[in-house]
C-alpha cells in the first residue's frame, strides 16, 4: 500500500495568486494523481503541485483522515514520518491538521509539529478576511526553553 501525504493546504502560490495545494507521492502513481489533480484544479480552481520520487523504497509513512466536525467545517488531519533506511539517515516526524470552510473550502486554521532529529518545530496559522497570523517556534529536545518562537500579523494587500 502506497501513501501520500499532503505537504501544505491551502497556501496562496504567488506567482499565480491562488491557493496551492502540495503532494508529495511515490513516482508509480504519477499517471494516476496527474489526472486526479486535474480535475481537482477544474472543480475547485486549487492548484495542485506533485512531487513524486522513492519508488521502489519505502522511505515514508503518512496517515491522513478526513472529517466533518460540523455542518460548516472539513478537518484534515495527518501524521507522517521517514521509516526504514532513509529514517536512519534522515529522521523527521510530522503531524498537521487543517480546518477548512466547507462551503469556499478556504482554510481556517492550520497546526504543524515537525521534529528533526532533536529539533522540534510548531506552525500555527489562523485565515480571516484581515489576513493571516502566524506564530511559529522551535524547541530542543532536552530544553524547556522556546527558541525562534515569533508570531507575525500577515495583512491582505
Amino acid at each position: 500500500m502506497v501513501a501520500s501525504l499532503i505537504i501544505a493546504c491551502g497556501r496562496t502560490n504567488s506567482v499565480r495568486d491562488r491557493p496551492e495545494i502540495n503532494v508529495a507521492t511515490a513516482a508509480n502513481l504519477t499517471r494516476a494523481f496527474a489526472e486526479v489533480g486535474q480535475a481537482f484544479e477544474r472543480q475547485t480552481g486549487i492548484h495542485v503541485t506533485y512531487s513524486f520520487g522513492w519508488s521502489g523504497l519505502t522511505a515514508a509513512a503518512a496517515d491522513v483522515h478526513l472529517s466533518r466536525p460540523s455542518d460548516n467545517r472539513y478537518q484534515l488531519e495527518g501524521t507522517g514520518r521517514t521509516t526504514g533506511l532513509a529514517r536512519a539517515l534522515w529522521r523527521y516526524d510530522v503531524s498537521y491538521r487543517a480546518i477548512t470552510d466547507s462551503v469556499t473550502l478556504r482554510p481556517v486554521e492550520t497546526n504543524q509539529n515537525e521534529s528533526i532529529r532533536s529539533k522540534k518545530m510548531a506552525t500555527h496559522l489562523t485565515f480571516s478576511n484581515a489576513g493571516v497570523t502566524r506564530e511559529k517556534g522551535g524547541v530542543s529536545l532536552g530544553l524547556s526553553e522556546a527558541r525562534g518562537g515569533a508570531r507575525h500579523r500577515i495583512d491582505r494587500s
